[in-house]
C-alpha cells in the first residue's frame, strides 16, 4: 500500500499543478482575444505487430472469423500456419493443438491471459470453446514481445490466447443451426452496457449431434454397408463476463464458465462386431478474475485469481467385467494466483517481474488409486528494449514443483529448473518494411498426474521433458 501511494503522489501532484495552470490560463484568456490555430495533420504508415514481433505471431479477429464461417477455436487454429490440430474420437472428440511437432502438452491455451489447464492429462480440448464471445484469437510460437503477463505463459513453446469481446453496445442475439447426421444447435448471447464504466455479457450454447454417418467397410472381397454407431454428442456451454473500469488505468474483468457434455466413444470398426457401449461424461467449471492497473505513466500491475473444477466419468459395459461394466471417475480441483509488476525504466527499456502459484489435486474411485497433490511455483523476470530499428527481449523463468500423494504410495521427487529465452527483431532499412528476427528458448515440461500416478501405468520415476526451441525468419 505504501508503494502504491508513493507511486500515485507524482501523478496527483501533476493533476493538481495542471488544474492550477488551467485556472490561471482561463483567467488570462478572459481578457485576451481568442486565436484559432491552423489544423495540422500527421500521416504515417502503421506497421503490423505480426511483422515487428521477434517470434512468429498470427492473429484472427472477429471480422475474419465471421467471414470464414468459423464456429470453434479448433476451426480457427486450423487456419494458422505451423500448427497441427489432432482430432480424437470423430464427431465431438478431443481436439488438441501441437506447435511445430512438440505435442499438445507443450502448448498453452489462455483465456484473457489466464491459462486453461488440465492437471490430469496436461492437454486442453480447444473444441469446447466457441467463438461467439471471442473478439480475437492469437498464436505465439515462443515468448512474445509482451513481457507484462503471468509467469505461467512463459513456460510453454507456444500460446493460444482467446480475448473476450467487451460489449460496445447493448444487444441480444439468438441463433439456431441444423446440419447433417442429426446436428442441431441453439445459442444465446446478451450484451449490455451499464454506463461508461461497467458492462456485462451472458451467453449459452446447446448442441446435439447423432453422428450416424454411413460408410462402407471393405475387407478383401467382402464389403458391408454400415452406419456409425455410438458417435453421438450432447453438450452445453454457458459463459458470463463482467467488465469494470476504475479511473484511467484500472481495468477489472470477471469470467464464469461452465461446460457439460455426454458423448459416445465409437472406437475402431471391426467386422461382425458393431456393438459399442463406451460413454464419457465431462463437467468443467471455472471462475477467474483479472485486474490490471497502469499508473504513474510507467508502472504496470496485474493480478489474476482462478478456481477450476473438472469431473470426468468413463463407463464401459462388457461381459468380461465381474459386474458387467467398469466405471472410472476423476475429479480435479485447482487454485491459481498470479501477481506481476512492471516498469518502463527509460526510453525504450522495460522490466517486468511476475510470480504464479498453482495448487492442483486429483481424486478418483480406483480401489488402489493415488490422490496426488501438486504445488507449482513459477517466477519470471523479463526485460525488453525497443528502439526505431530493434526490439530485443530476454527472460528467465524459474519453476519449482512439489508433489505429494494421499492414500498411500510414493510421490515423485521435487523438481526445479531455470529456463532462459532471448529474441531479437531488426529492421535494417527504415524505408523498407523488412524485418529480420531470431529467437532461442529453453523448454521444460513436468510429467502430468496421468504420467506419474495413473492406475497400473503411472511411473513416479519419470523425468521432465527438456527441449530447446530455435527460430529464425
Amino acid at each position: 500500500m505504501h508503494r502504491l501511494i508513493c507511486g500515485y503522489l507524482p501523478y496527483l501532484l501533476g493533476v493538481w499543478l495542471s488544474c492550477g495552470q488551467l485556472c490561471r490560463a482561463q483567467s488570462v484568456d478572459s481578457i485576451r482575444p481568442v486565436q484559432n490555430l491552423a489544423e495540422v495533420e500527421v500521416v504515417d504508415e502503421a506497421v503490423d505487430a505480426e511483422l515487428q514481433s521477434a517470434i512468429p505471431l498470427q492473429r484472427i479477429d472477429k471480422e475474419d472469423m465471421e467471414r470464414l464461417g468459423l464456429v470453434s477455436v479448433a476451426d480457427a487454429v486450423k487456419k494458422m500456419a505451423g500448427v497441427q490440430v489432432y482430432d480424437y474420437g470423430g464427431v465431438g472428440g478431443l481436439k488438441t493443438v501441437s506447435i511445430r511437432g512438440l505435442g499438445a502438452k507443450h502448448t498453452a491455451v489462455t483465456y484473457d491471459g489466464i491459462a486453461v489447464t488440465d492437471a490430469q492429462s496436461g492437454q486442453v480440448d480447444v473444441g469446447r470453446f466457441l467463438l461467439d464471445n471471442v473478439d480475437m484469437l492469437s498464436l505465439e510460437m515462443g515468448r512474445g514481445n509482451n513481457i507484462f503477463r503471468s509467469a505461467k505463459t512463459f513456460s510453454s513453446s507456444g500460446v493460444i490466447d482467446m480475448v473476450t469481446c467487451k460489449p460496445r453496445e447493448s444487444r441480444l442475439s439468438l441463433k439456431a443451426a441444423v446440419g447433417d447426421f442429426g446436428a442441431r444447435g441453439l445459442s444465446f448471447l446478451r450484451e449490455r452496457v451499464l454506463g461508461p464504466r461497467w458492462s456485462y455479457s451472458v451467453s449459452a450454447d446447446a448442441r446435439r449431434v447423432e453422428g450416424d454417418y454411413p460408410f462402407e467397410l471393405e475387407n478383401g472381397r467382402l464389403s458391408e454397408k454400415r452406419r456409425r454407431v455410438n458417435g453421438d454428442v450432447k453438450s452445453v456451454v454457458a459463459e458470463g463476463n463482467l467488465f469494470g473500469q476504475f479511473g484511467e488505468g484500472g481495468n477489472l474483468s470477471v469470467k464464469l464458465y461452465y461446460f457439460d457434455s455426454e458423448r459416445g466413444l465409437p472406437g475402431s470398426v471391426n467386422f461382425y462386431n458393431s456393438g459399442k457401449v463406451e460413454r464419457l461424461w465431462d463437467d468443467n467449471f471455472f471462475v477467474q478474475s483479472s485486474y490490471k492497473l497502469f499508473f504513474a505513466d510507467r508502472w504496470h500491475f496485474h493480478s489474476h485469481l482462478k478456481y477450476n473444477y473438472s469431473h470426468s466419468r468413463y463407463r464401459d459395459e462388457n461381459k468380461n467385467y465381474s459386474q458387467g461394466y467398469t466405471e472410472d471417475r476423476n475429479t480435479q480441483h485447482e487454485y491459481y494466483a498470479s501477481v506481476g509488476l512492471g516498469c518502463d525504466l527509460a526510453q525504450g527499456l522495460s522490466l517486468a517481474l511476475s510470480s504464479d502459484v498453482t495448487h492442483s489435486s486429483l481424486n478418483n474411485n480406483f480401489a488402489d488409486g493415488k490422490s496426488p497433490r501438486r504445488l507449482n511455483s513459477q517466477t519470471a523476470l523479463a526485460a525488453r528494449y525497443e528502439c526505431s530499428a530493434v526490439i530485443a527481449t530476454v527472460s528467465l523463468l524459474g519453476t519449482f514443483i512439489d508433489d505429494d500423494v494421499q492414500g498411500g504410495g510414493a510421490s515423485a521427487e521435487n523438481k526445479e529448473r531455470l529456463s532462459p529465452s532471448v529474441s531479437l527483431s531488426w529492421q535494417p532499412f527504415s524505408s523498407l518494411p523488412l524485418f529480420l528476427r531470431a529467437s532461442c528458448q529453453d523448454q521444460y515440461r513436468v510429467p502430468t498426474f496421468a504420467d506419474l500416478y495413473y492406475q497400473r501405468m503411472g511411473n513416479t520415476g519419470l523425468k521432465p521433458e527438456r527441449a530447446t526451441q530455435y527460430n529464425a525468419g
